[in-house]
């Protein structure tokens, strides 16, 4: 069987490898159902940069500080929203991820209708988002980040919608330091 966690990585590792933007303080794992269909799990790496969350920020800092608004900063809506990476939309590693799916033993969901449908949805989902912890912690543990960008900067593992689920796995995925601006605004949702 294929080691995902590693054909991730390496992709991901040698994706930021060639990002040149010298403000870039967050690193975007966007995770979504390829064709809606939520048992193929995809991911689409990508970044911000400060010029831009400073173009979307309509507060001053000051005001963000004092009001705890900050959503320019962390929601991907106002984000470059950049595909400098994907895992699980072209024929290869979607086929990689089915035949992962088939070998971890999670019976094959044949339709929404199927009973069990939703439940292997979630363990699937839950199993991939693992993963991506996985290859976020090896990134940051590996001295990657660092390295190319001077400083710690988070790896965000999210989708379109932010809760609780979502501040948890990021604590996982990235030193505390690093995420704990992230998971506040979050909580304050």
């Amino acid at each position: 069987m294929t080691d995902l966690v590693s054909l991730i990585y390496d992709g991901v590792k040698n994706t930021i490898n060639t990002w040149s933007e010298d403000d870039i303080y967050v690193i975007s794992f966007f995770v979504y159902d390829d064709d809606d269909d939520p048992s193929r799990p995809t991911l689409t790496v990508g970044y911000n940069t400060m010029k831009n969350y400073q173009s979307h920020n309509p507060f001053d800092e000051e005001e963000a500080e004092e009001y705890g608004i900050d959503e320019a900063k962390w929601n991907y809506a106002f984000w470059l929203q950049n595909e400098e990476y994907t895992f699980g939309r072209d024929e290869n590693s979607a086929k990689l991820i089915q035949d992962w799916i088939l070998s971890s033993g999670f019976p094959e969901p044949v339709s929404s209708f199927d009973e069990n449908y939703d439940g292997v949805v979630s363990e699937v989902t839950q199993a991939f988002v693992n993963m991506l912890i996985d290859v976020s912690s090896k990134l940051h543990n590996d001295g990657i980040i660092v390295e190319k960008f001077g400083k710690s900067i988070p790896i965000i593992i999210h989708e379109l919608e932010y809760y609780e689920e979502i501040a948890s796995q990021n604590k996982k995925a990235n030193p505390s330091d690093v995420i704990k601006e992230f998971v506040q605004w979050i909580e304050e949702l």
